[in-house]
């Protein structure tokens, strides 16, 4: 059978290639992007930071160019791609920025969708102030915009994220001077700029952070790491702390479970069945640790395996559950430390 001449169609296909049209950084022959795909690549996977080839400034000149030449309209659907599904945080906030003085209407459409968290507000402002985009200041528009978005945010979730600076909350505060719709967001805005407010009326959330700091309340905040590390926490404060991280629960729950451990659990008719039967004492002011420590498996996942399967009875048997009573049942019941069962 005769094949077809592999060289002479290697040969058209490449007559095919469109022929390049720029030079990369390496000045190597390369196809120039259009406006558009150079903004949704830089907005889908810049950093406005420095790279091999372009340090951040550049990469801001490329950015803003760009933006010149492209519609307003294709600024905002870039800016909310890359917040939404790029997941990115300088160039949307840039977008963002940019858009208040390409287009008012399309800055307001876009700004809560873009700006979704304090920090990336703070950024934004700061882009404002900088002057890289043709205003040094919020103006009537952008001010009206970030008093709105703080408007619609609890006190508990701008506290939270508080920490910060250049601009910090409080900067914002006192460029925007938004008016407090009541007595707790009064007293919240004035302990935040560091002026006189009534102590009764601030947050729970920062009465608990203040107590904490005076030594008037024992128990840790649900505070970020950042608000509490330059305060004496203890190891067993700091241990808390983690362990709502990886469990992912509030103060309260873990607090709950707690109490369940040391008070309801030594009280099932389970748990003094089950006590009765193993080898080794447990030490029941220091549950579910000293419990911990009583599996034989040489890994803590193992032996909190273990120690799941061992309670499980008081997930599946009611009678498990009973703090009162002589009545007990092993149906179901999970290995007892040093006995084996």
């Amino acid at each position: 059978m005769i094949m077809a001449n592999a060289t002479l169609f290697r040969k058209l296909a490449g007559k095919l290639i469109p022929k390049t049209d720029a030079r990369n950084f390496e000045n190597a022959p390369a196809y120039a992007f259009s406006a558009k795909h150079a903004l949704a690549q830089y907005a889908a996977t810049g950093c406005l930071n420095n790279t091999f080839y372009a340090d951040a400034e550049l990469q801001l000149e490329d950015v803003l160019e760009l933006c010149s030449k492209v519609e307003p309209e294709f600024i905002a659907r870039t800016a909310i791609f890359a917040r939404r599904h790029s997941y990115m945080k300088d160039v949307p906030a840039l977008l963002c920025a940019a858009l208040s003085v390409r287009d008012l209407r399309l800055h307001e459409q876009v700004f809560e969708q873009v700006l979704d968290n304090l920090k990336m507000l703070r950024t934004y402002v700061q882009i404002l102030r900088s002057g890289v985009v043709g205003r040094k200041s919020l103006g009537s528009g952008p001010k009206r915009l970030v008093v709105r978005w703080l408007e619609t945010r609890e006190e508990d979730q701008l506290f939270r994220a508080s920490p910060g600076s250049n601009p910090s909350l409080a900067d914002i505060l006192k460029m925007t001077h938004p008016k407090p719709a009541n007595l707790v967001r009064e007293a919240f805005y004035g302990y935040m700029i560091g002026r006189a407010y009534d102590t009764a009326a601030l947050p729970s959330l920062v009465r608990e952070f203040e107590r904490f700091k005076s030594g008037e309340q024992l128990d840790v905040p649900d505070l970020p790491f950042t608000m509490l590390s330059a305060l004496p926490l203890s190891w067993r404060d700091w241990g808390a702390k983690q362990l709502r991280v990886m469990v992912g629960v509030s103060r309260h729950t873990l607090e709950r479970w707690r109490q369940w451990w040391l008070e309801e659990f030594p009280r099932s008719s389970f748990w003094r069945w089950a006590s009765g039967q193993m080898a080794t004492p447990v030490d029941e002011p220091t549950l579910p640790l000293s419990l911990l420590e009583s599996f034989r498996k040489p890994r803590a996942e193992e032996r909190t395996v273990d120690l799941l399967r061992f309670i499980l009875p008081l997930t599946t048997t009611p009678t498990m559950q009973e703090t009162g009573g002589s009545r007990s049942t092993r149906r179901g019941c999970g290995s007892i430390p040093g006995v084996g069962l």
